[in-house]
């Protein structure tokens, strides 16, 4: 349970460090574009902070007449030279210059007078990605923890009733049975007097720590074949690889249609319905597969043998 919970807070920290640069590389100037939006007036006329009007005024008319759309075809000239335009009236009136480079000394100023714009930036498309990605991934890492912590909480519950050796009539199995006599001849070879027949009677060695070790050490061997509860979550048991594995299955069944055994008797199944399916004998299930009643007009054929079609004769 430990490790499991200690990856999916790595996994969280690690989203929390991508998400990061997402928003700082966004670095607040101007995020309601009062002034030039997220790049400096002074970049847009490609002057320095400190220049006086006359060099303002030379670059904005150098650049206004490169990027004027009736001179220049290019796409992407009507837009730079609005932005041109828009810095030159910020910069070349005083008032409006003060304004914007206390705004630029002091962001807080600026946040009082035009509000947090933290929602309306319009972060690039890939960020929402990242972030989709990330939360996919946090809720693997916690599917991850509980599927691990399930099988913990099932292993102990196995362990306390192998222990019991509960009767059947109270819940024990022929399974939990051989396991407990398995963990008891282990434990008494361990202490060494197995040879010296165990009473039969006393029960007193279900109290001891070393034969509870023997019981969790005996289940220990146990696998997910033996047991679906005791498989071994793998990251492949998460609900989002899960569930993409099940849409790409379902995905292929309607393109290339079943490839396996498995999927064949997937689709018999939900031709037939559960409760026809689950009632087939082994030879009857033999003899639709061999028919390839997969296929629906297949299928079709063998219920109206089986008195089973859905579809009235005319």
């Amino acid at each position: 349970g430990h490790h499991a919970m200690r990856f999916s807070l790595v996994l969280a920290a690690a989203a929390v460090a991508l998400m990061a640069p997402a928003v700082s590389a966004k670095k607040m100037l101007d995020p309601h574009g009062i002034f030039c939006g997220q790049t400096l007036c002074y970049d847009v006329l490609q002057v320095e902070k400190g220049a006086n009007d006359s060099e303002i005024k030379k670059n904005y008319r150098r650049l206004a007449r490169s990027l004027h759309p009736d001179k220049n075809p290019d796409k992407d000239a009507k837009a730079k030279f609005n932005a041109v335009s828009k810095a030159y009236q910020v910069l070349s009136n005083e008032e409006e210059r003060a304004k914007y480079d206390s705004y630029l000394q002091d962001p807080t100023e600026y946040i009082k007078k035009y509000g947090h714009h933290f929602f309306k930036t319009q972060a690039a498309p890939t960020d929402v990605t990242i972030v989709i990605v990330l939360i996919l991934a946090i809720f693997s890492g916690i599917h991850y923890a509980v599927l691990v912590h399930q099988r913990e909480t099932y292993f102990k519950m196995l362990v306390a009733v192998v222990v019991e050796d509960k009767p059947l009539s109270s819940g024990g199995t022929e399974e939990t049975q051989a396991l407990h006599k398995a963990a008891k001849d282990k434990f008494l070879a361990a202490k060494g007097d197995a040879s010296k027949k165990a009473p039969k009677k006393g029960s007193g060695y279900k109290k001891e720590a070393a034969f509870k070790t023997a019981v969790e050490e005996v289940c220990a061997e146990l696998t997910g074949s033996d047991d679906p509860n005791l498989a071994t979550p793998t990251v492949w048991d998460t609900f989002v690889i899960s569930v993409s594995k099940a849409l790409f299955t379902e995905l292929m069944l309607k393109v290339s249609g079943p490839t396996n055994d498995d999927q064949k008797e997937l689709v018999i199944s939900r031709l037939l319905g559960d409760d026809v399916f689950y009632d087939l004998k082994a030879d009857e299930l033999k003899e639709l597969m061999e028919r390839e009643c997969w296929k629906a007009d297949k299928m079709e054929e063998w219920k109206k043998e089986n008195g089973l079609s859905d579809k009235k004769e005319d």
